[in-house]
């Protein structure tokens, strides 16, 4: 390093002696050599532009025409998106067929860009704003008016036990409730419900949209009743009318939640299983609560645990036309109904003539909706 310096200071002071042989004042020389040095950097900047601008030229071409392919593809889904809603909307016999035609491809579509979203979402931590209400209200939402003829004709609930699942998927299609007598074994209690919830702590807490609604004292949100609540808690739950709803709306919630409460059978890959999903806890003399409405219009109730009595009550607009239906629903038992129409209500089982609640255990039931 010090032979560079001294051979540097060498050829400084030649330049300078130089440049006094010939007449220059030290301040020109000093110009002069400042001079040189800038057009020596911007000589090097320039080689080193040409550089970059091969290698974007390469690199370059071929993001520019991804690019151009991409929104050459949206505009097309846009227009074509355009088009089908202005048709759909100017004819409802055109708005029958388009969903014929669009509504299989809803759910791949939605599950792909979810499936590419995951690790931003993961990033993020976004998957509790999925549950969140919107901040602004549509003011061109207007209800859905209700045709109550698809319900006129149904007065009592099919009994499918041991019928086949095309079967089952065809009375869904019809709107036609329906229950499958011990579809399932009744193996989900407290304690199994316990273990889930704690096994996967950090997922209900991280993953957000998690609401509890409940009469009991001192719990105030799902931790509470499964840290908080010791078993002779929960004992005592059994002997009153306690009542528990917790409902889970996230992708982590609901990943945990299905490994109890897996989809129904008759419904295969093709239709999309909301993750709003809902847990009921009733103790034995728990009074009649309503079944809130799913993330989509066909639902299914499962009991678990315990025997309830369910109750489906036509909506207000159809209460002229469609009938109330009642149904016992023991452990294990499944019902399938279309909150569309109707409303589902949850009472205890009262024996006839004693007054007394059938129910000699606490009742665990499941709610979760699907699209057709």
């Amino acid at each position: 390093m010090e032979n560079k310096l001294n051979s540097l200071e060498s050829k400084l002071e030649k330049i300078v002696g130089l440049g006094r042989s010939w007449g220059m004042s030290d301040t020109e020389i000093k110009e002069c050599i400042e001079e040189v040095i800038q057009l020596q950097d911007e000589d090097r900047s320039k080689n080193q532009e040409r550089g970059w601008q091969f290698v974007l030229t390469k690199v370059g071409f071929w993001t520019w025409f991804l690019v151009k392919c991409l929104a050459v593809i949206l505009s097309v889904l846009i227009l074509f998106y355009f088009i089908l809603t202005t048709c759909a909307a100017a004819s409802p016999e055109i708005e029958a067929q388009v969903g014929k035609i669009v509504n299989p491809w809803i759910y791949p579509s939605m599950r792909f860009a979810r499936i590419m979203l995951k690790p931003l979402a993961d990033k993020f931590h976004m998957q509790g704003l999925y549950g969140a209400d919107c901040l602004v209200a549509n003011p061109f939402f207007l209800d859905p008016i209700e045709d109550c003829h698809l319900c006129t004709t149904k007065s009592r609930f099919a009994d499918l036990t041991g019928q086949g699942e095309a079967r089952r998927r065809q009375h869904a299609r019809d709107i036609h409730p329906f229950i499958i007598k011990g579809y399932s074994a009744p193996n989900v209690t407290l304690d199994v419900l316990r273990s889930m919830y704690l096994d996967n702590e950090n997922k209900f807490i991280l993953g957000g949209a998690n609401t509890l609604y409940t009469n009991l004292d001192g719990v105030y949100n799902i931790s509470d009743f499964f840290n908080k609540y010791d078993d002779a808690a929960l004992m005592s739950f059994k002997r009153q009318t306690g009542f528990l709803m917790w409902e889970t709306n996230s992708v982590p919630t609901s990943q945990a939640i299905r490994k109890l409460f897996p989809r129904p059978s008759f419904l295969t890959s093709a239709f999309e299983v909301s993750l709003l999903k809902r847990i009921y806890v009733d103790g034995p003399l728990a009074g009649t609560h309503e079944l809130p409405i799913g993330g989509f219009a066909s639902c299914w109730y499962q009991q678990v645990q315990g025997i309830r009595q369910l109750t489906l009550v036509p909506h207000r607009d159809c209460r002229h036309s469609c009938e109330e239906m009642k149904i016992t629903v023991e452990a294990g038992d499944l019902v399938f109904y279309q909150d569309q129409f109707w409303t589902l209500f949850s009472s205890p089982e009262i024996i006839k003539g004693k007054g007394t609640s059938a129910a000699k255990d606490v009742g665990i039931g499941f709610s979760g909706s699907f699209t057709l």
